[in-house]
């Protein structure tokens, strides 16, 4: 991207910026520092990836799960995650 551009005027540059942001953490402690008061609407992908990948965001106002239920047990996008076993399975084992 060339310098000196004024990204405040409407063109189509303003379009076609992107901030990625990344943060090595620990699997044991994932925590990191949250961003939600720079940017705001950060509140749904920080509240998401708790939820699916257990990652702890210090500061944040709302951080509970979002798509699975309250009771779950794990983060179900980690590589490590055993899924548990519908109950008809159960039950099968159970009675085989």
């Amino acid at each position: 991207m060339p310098k000196n551009r004024d990204f405040t005027k409407k063109t189509k540059d303003w379009d076609s910026i992107a901030v990625i942001l990344k943060v090595f953490a620990p699997r044991s402690n994932s925590r990191t520092p949250s961003v939600f008061w720079i940017w705001r609407s950060t509140d749904f992908q920080e509240r998401e990836s708790y939820d699916m990948l257990g990652i702890s965001y210090e500061n944040h106002p709302r951080l509970k799960r979002i798509l699975m239920p309250e009771n779950w047990i794990g983060w179900s996008l980690r590589k490590d995650y055993i899924a548990p076993l519908p109950i008809s399975m159960k039950y099968k084992m159970l009675f085989e």
